[in-house]
């Protein structure tokens, strides 16, 4: 019955699509999307002013001259719309005091250099932590470092309830003639220790200068700071980042380019994901020294030297270690080492082995995880020959599937709390079809022979059923997929395709999957424009705990959380001839 219907829907969708001119062929429509990323990837950077990123506070003297033994303070103002009371987190080096309002409110030692790390998004390891009591309007905060023979620095932020929910508190210096200047403070030094200035600006209104034995010290700004951003033409299609930043969603964009190149027999899009990957280790130390020395948290390829997730680390990597086992290219191994030591020894599991999160609570399992590190892992293990690469990757797919994978319906949650021991609310299209995409890479490269083969061969067929029971009638899937109201979102349905292409054609699937196959292709192409602009594709997605915040995300036309998979549809597509 379902076969039936589906060939109808096939003939009439056909009918519908030709009729507006996308009878594109795989290759053309691939083409067309690879070419406009291309065109669209600039190989150079723009010096740009370095800009206060996620709330941070940066209070770096090391553009003072004499900064070991002495003292250096800091001031501005903090405003609020009530009273109410805020965390803040603080790291630093040296011994650190804060007053807030003239009132004490932190003091610390800390003996060795400190670098503010994020571990998740917007979620970062601090030292030390304090309260404070905001009255409405005007608030003072004053900074106190004593050097001690070290680089000295203060990273201040407001820690939220959630990690995503806006900061409350609003730098912006107001005194000594400064006017409403956001994230700017006025900092004096160095000072000898044991002098009396400090007590002075307890004590007294603010003087624009203070004798320090034989000099006299005024208050001033940080120097500006500038740093190298990847240019990002004003003409392309999507904004929001270059796509040659290191990033999980660019990390398939160019390994979707490796499989069309191999698809095609093509060395154009081989080519370019090359130049790509040499951009980046060519430039390696200079965004190195943006993050680390200049605290460029949002930086360009900040991620590269975060790795603190599987986002920054497998996913992105990838293509640079499919490059590597095609090529033997020398220059790529550290930086091969380095992500797969990350993925292996440091990235946060469960005590059964499997990845985790610490957002939006501690130990929460996301689908996307899955294709974050799978991947990867089965490539590293053909690389080394290392048969602990395979063991892990099954351990992934079997416990993903065992926290998330619901029986009755045949899909999976987006995430599971290790706090409550319960799935998220959601079935998200695009969780489902990076858990598929990374089982079918799995299938593909996991030995016959390997204990788990079979068990993860039925995860996966019993994942395709559910996944087919909610494809719309035109041949889309929904972003959440079992509420049609959710929009119709395209890289689910890609990732969909790539599943159920790969299972047909090594007999994983038998032949009643082909209709729903065809219909997803043809669905999928009529969201693609002639020159190459992809439609609908959800923005970055963290946990939601309703089905509004699933239904209300944007879209962003050729946005690489997208690209990547169409890409690799269309490469299996070619393969069959379309």
């Amino acid at each position: 019955m379902f076969y039936a219907i589906s060939v109808i829907g096939i003939i009439l969708f056909t009918f519908s699509y030709n009729s507006v001119g996308t009878d594109r062929s795989a290759s053309q429509i691939a083409r067309s999307i690879a070419d406009r990323i291309i065109s669209e990837s600039t190989f150079e950077t723009k010096s740009v002013t370095l800009q206060n990123e996620l709330g941070i506070q940066v209070l770096d003297y090391n553009e003072f001259d004499n900064q070991e033994n002495s003292e250096f303070y800091s001031i501005t103002n903090i405003y609020s719309s009530q009273d109410t009371a805020l965390k803040f987190g603080i790291n630093y080096s040296g011994v650190a005091e804060i007053y807030f309002n003239k009132k004490k409110v932190f003091y610390g030692e800390k003996a060795n250099d400190s670098f503010l790390k994020e571990i998740a998004y917007g979620i970062f390891d601090f030292t030390d932590t304090f309260t404070v009591d905001l009255r409405f309007g005007q608030n003072e905060i004053l900074c106190k470092i004593i050097s001690d023979n070290q680089s000295p620095k203060i990273f201040l932020r407001e820690i939220p309830q959630f990690a995503e929910d806006e900061l409350t508190a609003e730098f912006k210096l107001n005194i000594l003639g400064y006017k409403n200047l956001p994230n700017q403070w006025v900092n004096i030094g160095p000072i000898t220790k044991s002098n009396s200035i400090f007590n002075e600006i307890l004590s007294n209104k603010l003087q624009n200068s203070y004798k320090n034995g034989n000099e006299t010290l005024t208050w001033k700004l940080f120097k500006e700071k500038f740093v190298e951003e990847l240019v990002i033409s004003e003409t392309n299609t999507y904004q929001r980042e270059s796509y040659l930043e290191w990033h999980y969603a660019n990390g398939t964009v160019l390994f979707g380019l490796q499989a069309l190149a191999d698809v095609l027999n093509e060395s154009k899009y081989s080519d370019f994901v090359n130049k790509a990957i040499n951009y980046t280790l060519e430039n390696f130390k200079l965004f190195k020294d943006q993050y680390f020395s200049k605290y460029a948290f949002r930086g360009s390829n900040h991620r590269l030297f975060r790795r603190t997730m599987l986002d920054d680390t497998g996913a992105p990597a990838l293509p640079y270690l499919e490059n590597y086992l095609e090529t033997n290219n020398a220059k790529l191994k550290f930086l091969i080492d380095e992500m797969s030591e990350y993925v292996t020894q440091k990235q946060m599991r469960l005590n059964d082995g499997t990845f985790c999160r610490p957002e939006p609570t501690e130990m929460t399992i996301w689908a996307d995880d899955l294709f974050m590190s799978v991947p990867f892992l089965l490539r590293m293990a053909k690389l080394t020959n290392d048969y602990q690469y395979y063991d892990d990757v099954s351990t992934q797919v079997i416990n993903f599937y065992k926290y998330l994978f619901d029986e009755e319906m045949n899909l999976c949650k987006h995430a599971w709390f290790s706090s409550t021991n319960e799935k998220s609310l959601v079935f998200w299209g695009r969780a489902n079809g990076w858990m598929l995409w990374a089982v079918s890479e799995t299938l593909l490269n996991l030995p016959h022979n390997h204990k788990d083969y079979n068990r993860i061969l039925e995860l996966y067929q019993n994942h395709i059923n559910g996944i087919k029971k909610y494809q719309n009638a035109n041949g889309m899937w929904h972003q959440v997929l079992n509420k049609k109201e959710s929009f119709e979102e395209t890289s689910c349905t890609a990732m969909y395709i790539i599943a159920i292409s790969r299972g047909i054609e090594n007999k994983w699937l038998n032949n009643e999957y082909k209709a729903v196959l065809e219909i997803a292709w043809m669905a999928l192409k009529n969201n693609i424009s002639d020159n190459g602009i992809v439609k609908d594709i959800c923005r970055g997605t963290s946990v939601g705990f309703d089905y509004d915040f699933y239904f209300n995300r944007k879209r962003f036309d050729n946005d690489p959380r997208g690209l990547g998979a169409v890409l690799t549809a269309c490469s299996e597509m070619i393969k069959y001839g379309y």
